[in-house]
């Protein structure tokens, strides 16, 4: 299990925008969209047994994780980016996912509800 209560470090985003809330608040309106995107994505991809895919998507999903500082994230992402074909369908893939997606949907309800 993890501690949810502070999954997202929001240092990255603030330092790049430079104090500029409304950069923020796009970045994580961005970043809301690819994450729902991606996890559909890779749920489908999965599904289909296309694990190029599930590769390609933890590729473009990698520099977003890393510059929200989603920390908890940050060798899943690469684990899927890298192994997902070696993979295959298998317990090891089915569970990254799993904790990914989870993750991924708990950043999302943070980001959402954030003051």
């Amino acid at each position: 299990m993890f501690d949810n209560s502070n999954i997202v470090a929001l240092t990255d985003p603030e330092s790049i925008a430079k104090g500029n809330v409304e950069f923020i608040e796009q970045m994580i309106g961005i970043f809301i969209d690819m994450a729902n995107r991606s996890i559909s994505e890779i749920k489908d991809a999965y599904h289909k047994d296309d694990f190029k895919t599930i590769s390609k998507v933890a590729h473009r999903l990698k520099p977003s994780i890393d510059n929200m500082g989603i920390v908890i994230l940050k060798e899943e992402i690469r684990e899927l980016e890298s192994s997902a074909e070696a993979y295959k369908r298998s317990e090891k893939l089915e569970k990254l996912l799993v904790h990914t997606e989870k993750i991924l949907k708990e950043v999302i309800v943070q980001l959402k509800h954030r003051s």
